[in-house]
């Protein structure tokens, strides 16, 4: 039986607060909750409890993790006397989408040190005996020699029949009669 995933919702998350070790995890989730509540709005006004109930959190929960975004420029609260807050959401606080290109391009530099050594200039190792012998320095499998010694071998030393079955069918008729 396979099921249909049908009227998915989703909420878009900018990068870099997802990559941003400043932020909780939990903060991040009240984020991509808003976003979700915001929709296509210029913003969105749930209350406190509907935020905690909805990702099941702690109204002081859900109200610590509000002012960590707040205080990281993800999201501008604006408090509406009786009623509830409106928040923004801000998709790129100033300097955020800078520092992570700057760490992406840093990340890119440091690969491609650690990578980049063009075949030829590769270090090869110093051969010892337990170590593979390069290409060109092993036997080919064109030695006539060798294939003489094993035959001769092969011929000189017969061995006894390995198969237990044969010897047990054997047992069994030699009782039978």
């Amino acid at each position: 039986m396979t099921t249909k995933a049908t009227g998915w919702t989703f909420a878009q998350i900018p990068i870099w607060l997802i990559c941003n070790g400043n932020i909780s995890p939990s903060a991040r989730i009240i984020f991509a909750y808003l976003k979700y509540r915001q929709g296509t709005d210029p913003a969105c006004w749930p209350s406190l409890e509907t935020i905690a109930s909805d990702v099941e959190m702690h109204v002081d929960t859900a109200r610590k993790k509000i002012r960590e975004l707040e205080a990281a420029g993800y999201i501008i609260r604006h408090e509406r006397t009786g009623r509830t807050n409106l928040y923004e959401l801000v998709a790129e606080p100033p300097g955020q989408k800078e520092r992570w290109e700057n760490k992406v391009e840093a990340r890119q530099k440091q690969r491609e040190a650690k990578t980049h050594i063009p075949l030829d200039q590769m270090p090869t190792p110093p051969l010892d005996k337990t170590s593979t012998p390069p290409l060109d320095q092993m036997p080919t499998h064109d030695d006539s020699q060798g294939r003489e010694k094993r035959k001769d071998m092969s011929q000189a030393t017969p061995h006894p029949p390995t198969n237990s079955l044969n010897s047990r069918s054997q047992t069994t008729q030699s009782k039978k009669s």
